[in-house]
């Protein structure tokens, strides 16, 4: 037997083989495994968006419109997209300083952060813990977005300008929804396989180099990022 489900070992007697990429596990590491490696060379996490998201059309986005409030072509959009309870308080500080320096860096009329109310109860206390940091955010710049089905969550998120990943799980699903939307999406791998997903999906589509090695250099990144999307380079930068 085998599974793909769980990113990590299980200990189950009954699992000999787990599948696996050099990105996600290094081979090394397979020692603290229980299974044995089942290697796939581009990314373990496979998905098929073509076919499960066909009434999606990649580059439908949903215009400005009174149902939309929160969207604006002249808007320039640092997104998470994960659960919060995947944040930590070191990370969401690299992301409110990329936030206030991309906002000074590339001249957008309003550069906002996007996150979702998942769950809900984490908005105030996100909101909060933003107005307690050095460079506080004004109210608006901070955008939380509610839950809608996936279908509609994929058109939203093609307004998504840089997907900022979460570092002690990264994004799983809502990596490969990035990508499909056409989103860069930077990351900074960890040793453990749930915080080295993104890069697998990063290399499975040609962009590993959007992962760095410390917050540092993920903040700097953001901000390298977000003024190359503000100079109208995002298609050249990365296609999927």
């Amino acid at each position: 037997a085998a599974y793909m489900g769980y990113p990590g070992p299980t200990g189950a007697p009954n699992l000999q083989y787990t599948y696996v990429d050099a990105y996600a596990v290094p081979p090394a590491n397979e020692a603290h495994f229980t299974e044995r490696f089942a290697l796939l060379p581009h990314t373990y996490y496979l998905n098929d968006y073509a076919r499960a998201h066909a009434d999606v059309p990649r580059g439908d986005k949903i215009e400005p419109s009174a149902d939309h409030p929160h969207i604006s072509k002249k808007c320039l959009y640092l997104c998470n997209l994960n659960q919060l309870p995947k944040l930590d308080p070191r990370l969401y500080s690299a992301w409110l300083n990329a936030l206030r320096r991309a906002s000074s860096a590339v001249g957008a009329p309003c550069t906002r952060l996007w996150m979702l109310k998942f769950p809900a109860a984490g908005e105030a206390m996100l909101r909060r813990e933003a107005q307690a940091h050095a460079s506080p955010p004004t109210e608006q710049t901070l955008l939380g977005l509610p839950t809608v089905t996936h279908a509609n969550h994929l058109r939203r998120a093609q307004h998504c300008d840089l997907k900022l990943d979460s570092t002690l799980c990264n994004a799983h699903t809502s990596g490969t929804d990035a990508l499909w939307a056409g989103t860069p999406m930077l990351t900074l791998p960890g040793e453990t396989q749930t915080s080295r997903v993104a890069l697998s999906l990063l290399n499975s589509v040609g962009q590993p180099q959007i992962a760095v090695r410390s917050m540092r250099e993920f903040e700097e990144m953001a901000v390298t990022l977000a003024a190359d999307v503000r100079a109208a380079r995002r298609a050249s930068l990365y296609r999927v």
